[in-house]
């Protein structure tokens, strides 16, 4: 099984307009062969490509890809909304999500939201966390506080991934190894960056997966992925693309 995820940067342009980052994102994600794939910074406006969410649009350019989980963690009354996406090959037995606090006054104003998917396995279960922390350290430290009860309310073996907005260093991250989660790419490339952000000058590893304690020794291979094109690249951040030992 094989497991991706990628901040895409919303409407952004800085990198390329939409339309051509998202053939880029969906050759990348044809090329990677993943099973499933989670989305962060997920846009949706009823005045672009027929009002569909961006997860939506892509799961049109990748046949198989029939299951699309869109939650907006933000809404505004024009109808716009950004949020999180799973997009799956496998079948999604059950999906929900967990509302974050938001600090009164703080730096980072963003509503923020983590998103589960549910998916039955040969061998079990397999839950998928999908996470957007917040970029300013009262509301990260928040967040994460939050998310752990959250996560240990499940029984399954599951995956934490999404953009982090923290580097491996900072001691926001250190609850969770202490609660038995095991940063992938640390245990497999305990020496390289592994940088994902920003795309264009990488220097900075915000981007995760996660693993609990059964399942890390099933992760074979972590890889950063990133693409560009006559300068357009996939996103402001590059994607992470997980191989497990698992059968799907």
């Amino acid at each position: 099984m094989k497991v991706m995820t990628l901040n895409i940067n919303r409407y952004g342009s800085k990198h390329g307009p939409w339309t051509k980052r998202r053939d880029l994102i969906a050759n990348t994600i044809r090329r990677a062969d993943p099973d499933i794939v989670a989305l962060q910074a997920v846009g949706k406006d009823p005045s672009l490509e027929r009002g569909k969410d961006q997860a939506a649009q892509l799961a049109e350019l990748l046949p198989g890809f029939d299951g699309v989980v869109y939650q907006a963690a933000e809404e505004n009354d024009d109808g716009r909304s950004e949020g999180l996406a799973v997009l799956s090959r496998l079948p999604i037995a059950e999906a929900g999500h967990l509302k974050l606090t938001t600090v009164p006054d703080g730096e980072d104003a963003a509503k923020r939201i983590l998103v589960y998917a549910l998916f039955p396995l040969p061998a079990g279960s397999l839950r998928l966390f999908n996470a957007h922390i917040s970029s300013a350290p009262r509301q990260a430290f928040n967040n994460v506080e939050e998310i752990l009860p959250y996560l240990r309310s499940f029984p399954e073996e599951a995956l934490l991934v999404g953009d982090f907005n923290l580097t491996p260093d900072t001691d926001l991250l250190k609850p969770l190894a202490r609660e038995g989660w095991t940063d992938a790419w640390a245990r497999l490339h305990p020496h390289e960056g592994g940088y994902t952000f920003e795309s264009d000058r990488p220097s900075k590893r915000i981007d995760y997966i996660w693993v609990t304690d059964d399942l890390k020794r099933h992760v074979r291979s972590v890889q950063v992925l990133s693409a560009e094109e006559d300068g357009v690249r996939l996103s402001d951040h590059a994607g992470l693309l997980a191989d497990l030992s698992i059968v799907s």
